[in-house]
């Protein structure tokens, strides 16, 4: 699991826009496919929440991913498994959303 933030103009960037930006990234990258996009909320902030699914030299991966844009930043949380583990360890991924803060 992991957490990284980047620097982003407020002005032009809010949870939607991070959203069709990401997509148009992985799309690059390869074939990818993308569960549907759902509202949460982290540390009291607002954002998005969805699954992608990858192959890579055969095996299948799915990737958890949730982001949320506060004050300027993309802090972009992420987990990745084998698909067919992926379900034994979504709790995990789903607690280490629930526990981050923001001061």
């Amino acid at each position: 699991m992991t957490i990284s933030w980047d620097r982003v103009s407020a002005n032009d960037t809010g949870s939607d826009d991070y959203l069709s930006y990401v997509q148009n990234k992985l799309y690059k990258v390869g074939e990818v496919e993308f569960s549907g996009a759902e509202d949460v909320t982290v540390g009291g902030i607002d954002g998005k929440r969805f699954i992608v699914t990858t192959e890579i030299a055969g095996v299948t991966f799915k990737n958890f991913i949730v982001y949320v844009v506060r004050e300027g930043y993309v802090y972009l949380l992420s987990g990745t498994a084998m698909a067919e583990d992926f379900d034994s360890v979504s709790p995990d991924f789903e607690a280490y959303v629930s526990s981050l803060r923001f001061e």
